[in-house]
């Protein structure tokens, strides 16, 4: 008690009893807290007052800081998940609001305020005030441990007398508007510095003394659009993860394959379009490669030492990273992305197991292959019809194949993929077979989307007569922009039965053009749960079913559901 009220003192300004109660009790959640957990709680001080924390951003800082203790990535992660959850059930922590599939958190002012006091003077805290000096006129950072100036206007930065910042571990400086053209000398007195974020700000050169920073784990530059330029980097032999995504990099700077400790290396969206060899000799630590651009920023492409005259990235050199786990490229054509599932390693059931999350596009840029909402292990195919999926694929995305073809051919591992998006594929006249659809038993979204040949969605075999084709997985059901298409289920002409969705929640027709009739039988294929008979579709009051205006002849049955839909329909 006598810590908490000391501490309660130092915040000031809360001088009711039942504050003060609170307080006391928010002291005692936090002494109760593991001494592995304590540090990673007081990080959370470093953002600014009711800013909501990115959790995976969170999580890296602690792995960086070495918080985490000793492992792979990946299970430094997973540790630092488990602290994450230890302080939610403490209350300490609680969920903000999700934006896209980014998971947040955020810390209540009163708690925030007891971390601060907890600190002292080994954190310097500054985020998010709209303060332009860097450090504060009168300051004294002697002996701080991290300090933050996020989230603020800093212009100018004044350069801190020697030893000022000896002890320093963590400096967050990202989302301000400073350069430091003139500023060649500005880490000379850091070198301790274990992690450094510059993200977000004008930066165009980086000042030479950043090659003296030898303790630094993890230098972060996203979204410098400036960035065109860097110092040596040879004598950061201890860095863990260099992030210039978004950056305007063109080229390979002197130091940058000599990074031997290498464990994540991030050129999402970047410009640099080779990927030197001497990186592959050097990275044997690398367990997490994200090259993957798009139209606008280009970037490095994957082809093959097959090749004629080929002089980039080569997929022969992956299985060299033998530590890799997480892996984001862009592939020349479909035809080297089958080389490099063949290069790589496999388990005895034949799985590829070089990366366990991946996101790849193949055959060229597209402007979904960087979207951050996109799911993990997503695949997109431009211009090809048969692809082999990797173990564990769950979303794929097939677009702009003009060939004539009747239904997809997809391989390997199909049980795992829940997501197929098909766009622009002119003469594909079916989706599935019925055989593929009974091996994609986790499908839960089909769209289909501007395929202009397409009449059925299933393709049942010529030689057998079925009566249901039955699916349980499947949620969503999207088809926008099929101009031929007459059923999802080509079963209705030959006296066959419809699908049956147990899961579904979705059905959306957008510019299909099907009179009412040819609406009918498309409706008598989907065999929805309920009170099911041939010709009617009953108890689904809790689905949804959306018809656009150009389901030429239809009401737009939004508010009365799939049996006010129904009975506007003609019977045969």
């Amino acid at each position: 008690m006598e810590r908490s009220t000391r501490l309660f003192e130092q915040i000031g300004n809360l001088p009711t009893n039942r504050n003060q109660g609170l307080f006391s009790s928010l002291c005692e959640s936090y002494d109760n807290l593991t001494a592995e957990t304590k540090p990673c709680f007081l990080f959370c001080a470093l953002y600014p007052k009711g800013h909501p924390i990115e959790t995976k951003e969170l999580i890296d800082y602690w792995m960086w800081e070495d918080l985490l203790g000793a492992g792979t990535l990946r299970e430094m992660r997973s540790n630092g998940r488990k602290i994450l959850n230890e302080l939610k059930d403490a209350n300490l922590l609680e969920n903000a609001s999700r934006v896209g599939k980014e998971e947040k958190v955020k810390m209540l002012n009163l708690i925030r305020d007891m971390v601060v006091a907890i600190a002292g003077e080994m954190f310097f805290v500054k985020p998010g005030n709209r303060h332009t000096q860097f450090p504060l006129a009168g300051a004294s950072p002697e002996g701080v441990v991290r300090m933050s100036f996020m989230r603020n206007q800093l212009g100018a930065l004044a350069l801190p007398a020697t030893d000022d910042f000896n002890m320093l571990s963590t400096l967050l400086l990202q989302e301000n508007p400073f350069n430091l053209d003139h500023y060649s000398g500005f880490f000379d007195c850091m070198r301790n510095l274990k992690v450094l974020d510059l993200s977000r700000t004008n930066l165009s050169p980086l000042p030479n003394s950043l090659s003296n920073l030898t303790n630094l784990h993890a230098l972060l530059l996203r979204n410098c659009p400036h960035l065109k330029h860097l110092p040596f980097l040879s004598n950061l032999n201890q860095l863990n993860v260099l992030d210039l995504s978004h950056a305007q990099l063109d080229q390979w700077h002197v130091g940058m394959h000599m990074l031997t400790n290498l464990r994540r290396l991030d050129l999402t969206q970047g410009k640099l379009d080779i990927f030197p060899t001497s990186c592959v000799r050097n990275y044997r630590q690398l367990e997490e490669l994200l090259m993957i651009g798009d139209i606008n920023s280009r970037g490095c492409v994957w082809g093959s030492n097959k090749l004629r005259n080929w002089n980039g990235a080569c997929v022969e050199w992956l299985p060299d990273f033998r530590h890799l786990a997480v892996l984001e490229l862009v592939f020349l054509n479909a035809s080297i992305f089958k080389s490099y599932m063949q290069a790589c390693p496999k388990t005895v059931d034949q799985y590829v197991y070089l990366a366990t999350r991946f996101k790849f596009c193949i055959g060229g840029f597209h402007s979904a292959s960087v979207d951050s909402n996109l799911y993990k292990n997503n695949i997109i195919v431009i211009g090809d019809g048969s692809i082999e999926l990797p173990h564990e694929t769950l979303v794929l995305n097939l677009m702009k194949y003009r060939d004539d073809v009747t239904s997809l051919k997809m391989a390997g591992c199909l049980q795992d993929l829940t997501v197929l998006d098909v766009f622009e594929f002119d003469r594909l006249t079916y989706l599935l077979t019925l055989d593929m659809l009974h091996s994609l038993g986790n499908l839960r979204k089909i769209r289909v989307r501007r395929c202009k040949n397409m009449v059925g969605i299933i393709q049942p075999p010529q030689e057998a007569k079925v009566a249901v084709i039955s699916h349980s997985s499947l949620v969503e059901l999207v088809l926008f922009d099929l101009k031929c298409l007459e059923s999802v289920c080509d079963g209705q002409a030959r006296g066959n039965g419809g699908m049956l969705f147990n899961s579904i929640t979705l059905v959306s027709l957008r510019d299909v053009p099907l009179d009412s009739r040819k609406c009918l039988y498309l409706l008598r294929c989907l065999h929805l749960p309920g009170k099911t008979a041939p010709d009617k579709v009953v108890g689904v009051a809790r689905r949804f079913f959306c018809l656009s205006d150009s389901v030429r002849g239809l009401p737009c049955p939004a508010d009365r559901g799939i049996r006010g839909l129904l009975d506007d329909l003609p019977e045969d």
